[in-house]
């Protein structure tokens, strides 16, 4: 039971900043407005209305892209990138959690390393959806990207291969087969899997970089494209508020980490959260008319809050996975919510 209630939470939270809310909130009301009216042509209107707002936001947006009008280069470029980062966000580490879990309890033999433990990993079925998504979508998004296109497409490949051989040892674990065959299978699957997780990790390494490089230039881009528009605004402190925050979350995460290393990128963020703060505390007004808002502050403010955790915990080197877990979800359903803000 506590193995499929992780399997199950895994899958509902492993894809943020997906609008299904408000796509059933706009089929609702147009169904409400149609028993209201009891009209079928103006009901078929509202319903179609619908049914248009739905497609827009279910569409992959960047931060701040308005709905309904030509996209700048930047932003075309941005909504493009968005759909390999929901990818990765949604399947990667959850790949690598899946292996780290396999080698936990299983040798390069297929046999387990201690007696009495019992052979676990995390099957992969649903968080490569949107990297079907992304794998199918993105060549036909512009502008082209091929060289991050075809990243996509090896990871794809690699991915897949993992998660079909991660269903079958899940199958295999949960009927005991092992149990009946004497690790056979277990043994047959080992060396493929193994192959499997190493080509799917090389090929991630390189999608990352390839995506992260090419994002990291269009949020510059973008920040001084707001600036010169309209100033150090709302949308501009909001943007800078989630670069400082990635900025963070990938110090902490280096494998040789320590909390001096990070502390300049951590008062940057303290800055950016202030200056944010503030700023949307003086302007309210405009703050409240920004759709998604008030769900972009609150996660702001828990990041900020998980932020406050983890420098001392670098320091004391104890909690230090679970500190930077919390600040990386932290981070995924902060960015999650940027994505939703309408300022326009």
């Amino acid at each position: 039971m506590a193995r499929a209630y992780k399997r199950t939470r895994a899958r509902t939270f492993g894809r943020p900043g997906v609008l299904a809310g408000r796509w059933l909130a706009g089929r609702w009301l147009a169904g409400l407005l149609l028993a209201m009216g009891g009209c079928e042509r103006v009901g078929s209107a509202i319903e179609d209305k619908a049914q248009k707002i739905a497609q827009e936001l279910s569409e992959p947006t960047a931060m701040g892209s308005a709905v309904g009008r030509t996209l700048t280069e930047h932003e075309q470029l941005d909504r493009k990138l968005v759909l390999y980062l929901e990818c990765r966000a949604s399947a990667s580490t959850r790949i690598r959690q899946s292996w780290q879990r396999y080698d936990e309890r299983i040798k390069a033999d297929g046999t387990l390393r201690k007696r009495g433990i019992e052979p676990y990993l995390y099957k992969i079925d649903s968080e490569l959806t949107p990297c079907e998504d992304a794998g199918r979508q993105g060549p036909l998004l512009r502008p082209p990207l091929p060289r991050i296109e075809q990243a996509m497409a090896e990871y794809l490949t690699h991915a897949r291969t993992f998660a079909q051989l991660s269903v079958e040892l899940d199958t295999y674990y949960e009927t005991r087969g092992y149990a009946q065959d004497q690790w056979a299978r277990g043994k047959q699957l080992a060396p493929p899997f193994a192959a499997a997780y190493a080509a799917w990790s090389e090929a991630d390494d390189q999608l990352a970089q390839q995506v992260v490089a090419r994002k990291d230039e269009v949020d510059r881009n973008r920040l001084v494209e707001v600036e010169r528009r309209k100033g150090q605004d709302l949308e501009w402190h909001a943007r800078h508020l989630v670069q400082r925050a990635r900025a963070l979350t990938r110090c902490v995460a280096a494998q040789r980490a320590t909390a001096e290393g990070c502390q300049a990128v951590h008062t940057e963020l303290e800055t950016a959260q202030a200056d944010f703060t503030r700023h949307a505390d003086e302007h309210r007004s405009a703050a409240e008319a920004v759709f998604w808002m008030s769900s972009f502050r609150g996660s702001s403010e828990r990041y900020a809050a998980q932020a406050q955790q983890i420098l001392p915990a670098l320091r004391k080197s104890h909690g230090v996975d679970e500190a930077r877990d919390r600040l990386a979800h932290a981070f995924d359903a902060l960015s999650a919510d940027a994505k939703n803000l309408r300022f326009e």
